[in-house]
């Protein structure tokens, strides 16, 4: 499957005539992606930790509801980041307590 447009920055690529198609327009977008992969990566550790923290309180299901609503966007944008179409989460695949 090829690719109309930059992962990073949306620009059109530029379609090789032999070989793989690119996923980034230019060194800069795929660098700023790579960053951005790993922030989004460490800043979902830190919402799952909190998360964690947050079930062991009754009464806390307000903040649990919204870190895992910022869990779920953080996952989208991952998803975005390594080429792949986010899925819509629904509540039976949540993950459990943990």
């Amino acid at each position: 499957m090829s690719r109309a447009a930059c992962l990073f920055c949306g620009t059109k690529l530029q379609q090789p005539a032999t070989g793989r198609p690119p996923d980034y327009c230019r060194k800069a977008c795929r660098r700023a992606a790579e960053y951005e992969k790993a922030r989004v990566q460490r800043h979902l550790i830190g919402l799952e930790d909190a998360l964690r923290q947050w079930r062991q309180w009754p009464g806390s299901e307000q903040h649990q509801a919204s870190v895992q609503a910022e869990i779920d966007a953080a996952t989208a944008r991952l998803l975005v980041l390594l080429g792949a179409e986010p899925e819509p989460v629904s509540p039976a695949s949540e993950p459990g307590p943990g």
